[in-house]
């Protein structure tokens, strides 16, 4: 992803910057005859490695940022485009383990609005309609109609008053209806009941899916968190076998490739490090989107 592209090209720029200066320093001690030459060869060597690497992460970081914009909008719907100045947010390496009260939380608002579950309750709601409808359906039918009598064609003639409209000239009719058998009736109640049924089986299943899934998430935040402790401790360790080993060369006792034996595996230490940490925060995204709901600003 484009945090992890990003540190990676600032951690090989660190160390291209590094092993430029150890370049330079030991061409002045070449040519005062202090170290031998074979020295500044071996330390070219690693500047030209690591602009190598440099070149690489650039394209890699150019290619993650484009994937990136294909996520940005503005407020009116149209694309945008990542500057290529932006930097990724700082975060903090030291990542505490998340709490519990963050798990109990989650669950407490998955099981009362995760969209899933909403989606199902609404059904067994509407199911519920039917199901009271189709219970209607098993009732007799009672119509009652009623209507006034007369002979009058239009308001310009004259009709007797026997024969016009009056309280006294209507007709009043009641028509009771009742199927013998009703098995259409109770053949589509059957079905609503049915659809009920599955409905609580499927909601008990989604219920139970989306809670091991949060718990899941959670774990692997956790174990992520522990990992990251570990690897900020080694970082700080190898940091100190690297300057231990420097002031050694300095000194003229070790040799160039152990130092940059040492550095090198301490970079891949940081990146570790960044992808541990990128990976923590998708998995703590994730733990939210499979709660439900979204991460605020103020939530880790």
């Amino acid at each position: 992803n484009w945090y992890y592209a990003h540190k990676q090209f600032e951690l090989v720029n660190e160390s291209l910057a590094l092993a430029e200066q150890r370049f330079k320093a030991l061409s002045r001690q070449t040519l005062i005859g202090d170290k031998p030459a074979i020295d500044s060869v071996e330390a070219y060597i690693t500047v030209q490695e690591r602009i190598i690497q440099k070149e690489k992460t650039a394209i890699e970081l150019q290619n993650a940022r484009l994937v990136l914009s294909n996520h940005l909008w503005n407020e009116v719907g149209n694309p945008l485009e990542l500057p290529v100045d932006a930097f990724p947010e700082e975060t903090n390496e030291r990542i505490g383990r998340p709490q519990q009260m963050l798990l109990d939380t989650l669950l407490g608002q998955a099981a009362a609005q995760h969209p899933e579950l909403v989606k199902l309750r609404t059904k067994g709601a509407q199911l519920a309609i039917e199901r009271s409808y189709r219970q209607e359906m098993l009732k007799p039918k009672l119509n009652v109609t009623g209507n006034l009598l007369s002979s009058r064609r239009d308001f310009n003639s004259t009709v007797p008053a026997n024969y016009d409209f009056n309280w006294s000239n209507y007709k009043v009719g009641i028509e009771l209806s009742f199927p013998l058998f009703l098995r259409a009736e109770r053949g589509k109640l059957r079905e609503v009941k049915i659809k009920q049924q599955e409905l609580s089986y499927d909601l008990q299943q989604s219920d139970r899916e989306i809670k091991n899934n949060i718990v899941a998430s959670y774990n692997d935040l956790s174990a992520y968190a522990a990992q990251l402790d570990v690897q900020t401790k080694s970082i700080q360790n190898q940091q100190l076998l690297v300057t231990g080993e420097a002031q050694k060369f300095s000194l003229g006792e070790s040799t160039l490739f152990l130092v940059n034996s040492r550095e090198t595996k301490l970079i891949d230490m940081k990146l570790k490090q960044k992808s541990m940490i990128a990976s923590y925060q998708k998995t703590l995204a994730e733990l939210y989107y499979k709660a439900g709901t979204r991460q605020f600003a103020n939530q880790n």
